[in-house]
């Protein structure tokens, strides 16, 4: 048993064998630990670099990431990849949250591709499902090639047939002399060069490191986590480690990714880290989709600089005064004989209707 720090644990290198994380299961969790209960401890494997992955307990982790924790007491095995593989795929079929119909089904494909040439009963014992289950996957994602409508597994029941053809003579070749034609076989093939790739230390500004301890500090406070969320998290901290070290070669190239939509959860992290409700961020996302993520026909191009716009332009909802004259609140449940004309003599009286 050994206290592991978060960060240290190679989530994006970790098998993940449910089609998604349970919310509820994370928020129960989350509350038992807050309560001082005790959960059993995530299962990790090491492998002979170091590499930390964790192979049982996504949402025990996630439970102490919401709590604030920056290390958890995990149990360390020895193996790599397919040690922390094999022990996944079977770790919840006795204990914990139970498997839906959908995760074994991701469990035994994630196994037909580790090991293919395994059988559908070892295969079976591996991810604890009956091994029919395994065939009739195996046969929907690989299905056997047959030859001439015969699969390659039956035989003929015609033996006298076979026999008759097995026992015919063979005919008497002939044997033409014909010239040899001298082929000039083709050139080798030459290799392509192998780039040069230099590695420089990476230089980052002062406001870019203290966006991202922010980025991560926030998102460790965020009630639940799922699966793609966990994986940026802890690519945001595996770089947050290579600016404070100044590691040659720790940021990866990202291909360019679509600015002009965002996820629900991005866009509400956004907003509340720009200073305001996460209610303004569920807003702007059901606007920004209904409208095909347009502004005034026109395509976002960026919309987080649009959130920033329209903080500056007060257009969210949070940003708007209550509506009535002159500021005045128009009641939600408006008495009998109530006028538009009577309250505004009613704000003139009270010196509230300036005009």
């Amino acid at each position: 048993m050994k206290t592991i720090r978060i960060d240290q644990i190679a989530l994006e290198v970790s098998p993940f064998v449910r089609v998604q994380n349970d919310p509820e299961a994370i928020a129960e969790y989350t509350e038992l630990y807050r309560a001082g209960k005790e959960l059993p401890e995530p299962v990790l494997f090491q492998d002979a670099d170091g590499v930390l992955r964790l192979a049982d307990g996504r949402h025990r982790l996630a439970a102490a990431m919401a709590c604030g924790w920056d290390a958890i007491k995990c149990e360390v095995r020895s193996g790599g990849h397919s040690e922390a593989l094999q022990f996944a795929l079977s770790a919840n079929s006795q204990h914990g949250l139970r498997r839906t119909n959908a995760d074994k089904r991701l469990c035994v494909t994630m196994a037909l591709k580790e090991w293919p040439k395994f059988s559908d009963r070892k295969l079976g014992e591996i991810c604890a499902v009956d091994h029919k289950t395994v065939g009739s996957i195996r046969a929907e994602l690989y299905p056997v090639v047959k030859k001439n409508g015969e699969s390659p597994h039956e035989k003929s029941d015609d033996v006298g047939t076979k026999i008759e053809k097995e026992n015919k003579p063979m005919p008497a070749r002939k044997i033409v002399d014909a010239p040899i034609e001298h082929v000039t076989p083709p050139p080798p093939p030459v290799a392509a060069p192998i780039p040069v790739i230099t590695m420089r230390p990476v230089s980052v500004p002062q406001s870019v490191r203290q966006t991202i301890d922010e980025i991560v500090r926030d998102g460790m406070r965020l009630p639940y986590h799922d699966a793609p969320f966990l994986h940026f998290l802890s690519k945001l901290m595996a770089l947050q480690k290579a600016i404070q070290l100044e590691l040659p070669g720790m940021v990866e190239a990202c291909p360019p990714k679509d600015k002009g939509k965002g996820t629900q959860q991005e866009v509400t992290t956004f907003c509340i880290s720009i200073g305001l409700p996460a209610s303004d961020g569920d807003w702007f996302y059901y606007k920004a989709r209904g409208c095909g993520w347009k502004n005034n026909g026109k395509a976002i191009i960026d919309w987080q600089d649009t959130c920033r716009a329209w903080k500056l332009a007060n257009v969210f909802p949070s940003q708007k005064p209550a509506r009535g004259v002159n500021g005045v609140p128009t009641p939600a449940t408006k008495p009998k004989g109530w006028t538009i004309d009577k309250e505004i003599a009613r704000a003139k009286k009270e010196g509230l209707y300036d005009r």
